[in-house]
C-alpha cells in the first residue's frame, strides 16, 4: 500500500497541494444496471459512456458526458503523426521463440 510513496506521484492523500483527479460514473445505465456492487459494475460492465465527469488537476476535461477538448484538432494532429510514422517506413522487427 506504499505505491504512492514509492512512485512519487504526489498522490494517495486528499490534502491541499496534492494532485487530485476525479471521475464521476453513471451506473444507472443499461450496461451496469442493476448495481449490486458499484466497484464490480465499474470494472466488469461499464465503458467510457458511463463516465459523466472527468477532472484532472482541478480542471474538467469531460463535463456532463461531453469532452471539453477540441476533438477535431486532436484527430488532425493524430493524422499528421500517422503520416510522419508511415513516411519513416515500416522499420525492422524480429520475432523469435
Amino acid at each position: 500500500m506504499k505505491g504512492h510513496d514509492a512512485l512519487k506521484f504526489n498522490t494517495g492523500k486528499i490534502a491541499e497541494g496534492r494532485e487530485a483527479d476525479l471521475l464521476i460514473w453513471n451506473l444507472d445505465a443499461v450496461n451496469t444496471f442493476p448495481v449490486y456492487d458499484p466497484l464490480t459494475s465499474i470494472i466488469y460492465s461499464s465503458d467510457a459512456s458511463n463516465i459523466r465527469y472527468t477532472m484532472v488537476q482541478g480542471e474538467f476535461l469531460k463535463y456532463d458526458g461531453i469532452l471539453k477538448a477540441d476533438i477535431r484538432s486532436i484527430i488532425s494532429k493524430a493524422g499528421e503523426i500517422q503520416k510522419e510514422i508511415l513516411e519513416r517506413g515500416k522499420g525492422k522487427s524480429k520475432v523469435s521463440y
